[in-house]
């Protein structure tokens, strides 16, 4: 399938697409991903939005194009359609080439050590709580041995924070 629209911008985009398959795909740039990046005024857009463009127009508003044959550096027209960002990733997941998420707490935060910006473990919290329930030492001394601030060790012996841990 010819592309409609011929100019400039246009010529210079498919001279970059080996059309010699069934997929035709884009020799220029890549992302890591594999997604072809054409650069327009100096700004990366992807290949497969501007074949999508130049056959068949602007892109509605909210919406992808999206890749029938899971081919990301294709920018052949046919193989191209546009779909939700839901329907997207519903699509990569069913075939495989999305991650599925993990079930996490209703607020949607991972909690304690599962979060990867967590500075402390399972093991410290109950013993800065223990600490604090003996009442020998002051919060200051607790945080300074953890190397934490004494508002947490507070937060903490308050169940403020990390109130999973028994």
């Amino acid at each position: 399938m010819p592309p409609k629209r011929t100019s400039p911008l246009a010529e210079h985009f498919w001279s970059k697409v080996d059309r010699s398959g069934d997929c035709w795909l884009w020799l220029a740039s890549r992302r890591p991903n594999g997604y072809g990046t054409y650069y327009v005024d100096r700004v990366p857009l992807l290949a497969h939005r501007i074949a999508w463009e130049l056959t068949y127009g602007s892109l509605p508003r909210g919406l992808f194009v999206c890749h029938s044959c899971d081919t990301p550096a294709c920018v052949r027209p046919d193989h191209l359609l546009l779909g939700s960002a839901r329907a997207n990733l519903l699509d990569a997941r069913r075939k495989g080439r999305a991650p599925v998420a993990t079930p996490r707490p209703k607020t949607g935060r991972l909690r304690g050590e599962q979060n990867p910006a967590a500075r402390l473990t399972v093991n410290s919290v109950v013993e800065m709580r223990g600490r604090v329930a003996a009442g020998i030492e002051p919060y200051a001394a607790i945080a300074a041995a953890f190397g934490v601030s004494r508002s947490l060790v507070y937060q903490l012996a308050h169940r403020k924070v990390w109130r999973h841990v028994a």
